[in-house]
């Protein structure tokens, strides 16, 4: 598999750009027109690998071995930003919760019926 995930340092990359050729599909072309539609996706496709980069670890260092672009990271960003977002707002529900739970004097009677 070409798409390489780290999930300590949160990055999705490629180990090799050339291979986003295999991943879109465009490696082979059996019509005229299809030839002519791939022709122009590989064109547009080497002008996009010119933006690929090397991403950076968690502790600022460049990983060498990974191929990612901007926008791929930018999207990884925002997932983890929103993967942050629901933890904290369940976090709070959940607490929330939890104090209604004692305060309403609720909590003994879960215990008695929790055995």
């Amino acid at each position: 598999n070409p798409v390489a995930q780290d999930v300590f340092n949160n990055i999705l990359g490629l180990r090799d750009p050339t291979q986003a050729l295999v991943i879109m599909g465009m490696e082979t072309s059996k019509k005229d027109k299809a030839a002519d539609r791939d022709r122009e996706d590989r064109e547009t496709l080497k002008r996009k690998q010119e933006r690929y980069f090397h991403p950076f670890d968690r502790n600022g260092k460049r990983i060498a071995t990974k191929y990612t672009t901007e926008c791929v990271q930018d999207a990884l960003g925002a997932y983890v930003t929103a993967c942050e977002s629901a933890r904290a707002e369940v976090e709070r529900v959940l607490t929330g919760l939890s104090e209604a739970i004692v305060e309403r004097g609720h909590l003994r009677t879960i215990l008695q019926a929790s055995h």
